[in-house]
């Protein structure tokens, strides 16, 4: 029985079916014949091998999306990445993050040595480094610095693995860096804030004790002078005396805003007028060899700072710009208000988002390198020669910017200049208190009873004995405990209490608190080589309170005894 002819039909759609196949259309899919002839294997083997084909092609792209996706990670991410020839060292291969933290091109790092791209000192290290791991040695992860063109050199913190190939040899090494440069410089910050903190610990500590000496010493030679003809050689003796006395209570006020415990007593004010009102003074201390150029941003935010204290910043900073100008040059004061965002606030540390006024002052100076830099706040630190400068300027500032709860930034490289930045935070709301109308003492002296607590001998002998000599009469107690005993059994006499803010078993504070808690005494008059904040109540001194600081003479105690005295009490 003869064949039947081929179906032309079928087999040209067959046909088509194997071209469009074959051109890459995997989504071609022949029919079958409802006679299910012999031509339906072939179609079907068709349609199979395209729907292997089309699984095939799907699960490629999707390996090719995911390499695609890691080159990308590998290219963008935040780390470093490079792979090395473990023998040579040199570069095979690197992500764009390091090339452009390095300010190369990829081809140019790329078959380069790995140690061209770090600072010569740190090379023998990373070799020491590299070397242990490609002999197969684990390695912790080490510090090392990426050279920059035109830029400070980038500090890394370096990781490195030795890759296995598929034939098990280790031909390269992985290597990763991670920037460390803001967190080594946060570290730094931290551990120059600790140490200047306990610097002034030990400033205001020190500072506390000179002060009782110096209060002795001064009322010492006031009352030994009493009576002297002017002009006889003890007279002259004790004058000088006197003057080295003042002369350390000058330092020791320094040590008492370094170490952030000097009274202050803020009111509302602006950078502006701070920086006006110092400028006739800086224009007599900056030599005309030195141009100064003031700047002022339009509205200035107001702050809540001591004008004066603030003033002294502004004076201290233009002197040690000027210092470092012995050829002259330009002293630039700024005044701005800026707020401070996230990413400034992160890489400084204690500084919180906000808005802030700022002082800015810049010279055309020798600058700083960064051994000066790092101590530039110590108290009695300077590369003055002897005589020229005390080393406490800078650190006076540190010490009241921080009472005020801003911050201090200092900028500078030798042969650059150099910028420091004070920040303020802006007053917000309420206005400060007003600062008090001056009470014009009166003539010292008087018959009322004052209650004196001190627990240092020599400085309680002297205030009893200035007292008294004034017509005082004086009860003496050598401690807050001592002093509530007495005060209780003279009920109703005491007109004035005059106590040491530190002293043991009982502070003023705590002894001023009981007492007028008991209705036993209103009136204070507190005494101190420094100035504790629980003295101050918002930063101004509470209604009948006075302070005080150590070195005082006579004229000074009496003198503020006589205005307490003579206030009326507030009801």
């Amino acid at each position: 029985m003869a064949s039947e002819p081929p179906d032309t039909t079928r087999m040209a759609a067959i046909l088509e079916l194997v071209l469009r196949i074959g051109e890459g259309d995997l989504s071609a899919r022949g029919a079958l014949s409802a006679a299910q002839d012999d031509l339906d294997g072939v179609v079907a083997g068709l349609n199979m091998l395209a729907e292997e084909l089309e699984a095939e092609r799907a699960a490629r792209k999707l390996a090719e999306g995911l390499l695609r996706d890691e080159l990308d990670a590998y290219e963008q991410a935040p780390a470093l990445f490079a792979s090395l020839e473990a023998e040579s060292l040199t570069v095979l291969k690197c992500n764009a993050t390091l090339a452009a933290a390095v300010d190369l091109p990829k081809d140019a790092i790329v078959a380069r040595s790995i140690f061209e791209l770090h600072t010569p000192e740190c090379r023998p290290a990373l070799r020491a480094a590299l070397e242990a791991i490609a002999s197969g040695h684990s390695a912790h992860e080490t510090d090392f610095e990426l050279l920059r063109a035109g830029r400070p050199p980038l500090l890394v913190q370096m990781s490195a693995s030795l890759v296995q190939e598929s034939d098990g040899q280790a031909r390269r090494i992985r290597v990763v860096w991670r920037d460390v440069t803001e967190q080594k410089a946060l570290e730094g910050q931290l551990i120059q804030a600790q140490k200047l903190q306990g610097i002034g610990q030990l400033a205001g500590g020190i500072a506390h004790d000179f002060n009782n000496l110096l209060t002795v010493i001064l009322s010492t030679v006031s009352l030994a002078s009493a009576g002297l003809p002017r002009g006889s050689q003890l007279a002259d003796d004790l004058a000088q005396i006197a003057a080295a006395a003042e002369h350390g209570a000058e330092l020791t006020h320094g040590l008492l805003a370094f170490s952030r415990k000097s009274l202050v007593k803020p009111k509302a004010t602006t950078w502006r007028a701070v920086v006006e009102s110092a400028q006739k003074l800086l224009h007599r201390l900056i030599p005309e060899t030195i141009l100064i150029e003031v700047a002022h941003s339009a509205d200035p935010w107001e702050v809540l700072v001591d004008a004066v204290q603030f003033g002294q910043i502004v004076v201290n900073l233009a002197i040690n710009a000027s210092d470092s100008m012995p050829s002259g040059g330009t002293l630039t004061i700024e005044t701005a208000n800026v707020v401070l965002d996230d990413v400034y606030a992160a890489s400084h540390l204690n500084v919180a988002p906000g808005e802030y006024a700022m002082l800015c002052v810049s010279d055309t100076g020798v600058g700083m390198p960064k051994e000066v830099r790092e101590r530039a706040f110590e108290p009695f630190f300077t590369t003055k020669p002897p005589g020229k400068g005390t080393g406490l300027g800078l650190a006076i500032c540190y010490g009241i910017v921080q009472q005020a709860r801003g911050s201090i930034w200092l900028y500078s490289e030798p042969g650059r200049g150099t910028t420091v930045k004070v920040y303020v935070p802006r007053l917000q709301g309420a206005k400060a208190v007003a600062e008090a109308e001056a009470t014009p003492a009166p003539a010292v002296g008087g018959t009322e009873t004052i209650l004196v607590a001190e627990d240092d001998a020599r400085v309680r002998s002297l205030t009893v004995r200035i007292l008294r000599g004034a017509g005082y009469r004086v009860l003496e107690a050598t401690n807050g405990r001592h002093a509530l005993d007495l005060a209780a059994a003279h009920r109703g006499t005491i007109e004035l209490v005059v106590t040491d803010v530190m002293m043991p078993e009982m502070g003023g504070r705590q002894l001023v608190d009981a007492l007028r808690e008991r209705a036993i005494v209103a009136r204070a008059l507190f005494v101190s080589g420094y100035t504790e904040n629980s003295i101050v109540h918002q930063g101004v001194l509470e209604d009948d309170i006075e302070f005080l600081p150590k070195p005082f003479g006579p004229t000074t105690l009496l003198e503020r005894v006589r205005v307490l005295l003579s206030r009326p009490l507030k009801a």
